[in-house]
């Protein structure tokens, strides 16, 4: 057999039932198969619809997306210098020593949260390729 967790969910039906239920109305094998494969179609099918939900950018990307979209051709250093501006609502923590940002707090969703300075080129990146993807016209 080539699915065990089939096999294995027929089998355990077989037997709970050979214990309980009269020989003539057990069910047999080849049903307890169909059945396991069945319920393995209809779990697969509703988790793969749950796969399907992209989580939702933080209130950083957002404010980044909204920056990008003014200007496409935003620098790391031009980003960082616009979250500064924006500073009554993003926090920054800065490295005295090092003489640099380390780390960006803002809240999203009521909730306070805080991202490293090391992932703003990935966030701005990313808001630029969906800002492109937007641009583009669409050929025929």
């Amino acid at each position: 057999m080539s699915d065990e967790s089939v096999r294995d969910l027929a089998l355990q039906d077989v037997k709970s039932e050979m214990r309980r239920v009269p020989l003539k109305h057990q069910v047999s094998l080849e049903s307890a198969l169909e059945r396991a494969h069945n319920a393995k179609l209809h779990f697969q099918r509703n988790f793969s619809k749950k796969g399907g939900i992209a989580s939702k950018a933080d209130a950083l990307q957002k404010l980044i997306l909204a920056i990008v979209r003014k200007n496409r051709q935003t620098t790391e250093q031009e980003l960082i210098g616009k979250l500064k501006v924006k500073g009554s609502t993003i926090g920054l923590e800065i490295d005295e020593e090092a003489v640099r940002i380390r780390w960006i707090y803002f809240t999203s969703n009521g909730k306070a949260k805080r991202a490293r300075m090391s992932g703003l080129k990935d966030r701005l990146s990313r808001a630029k390729k969906i800002v492109n993807r937007k641009r583009k016209p669409h050929s025929r």
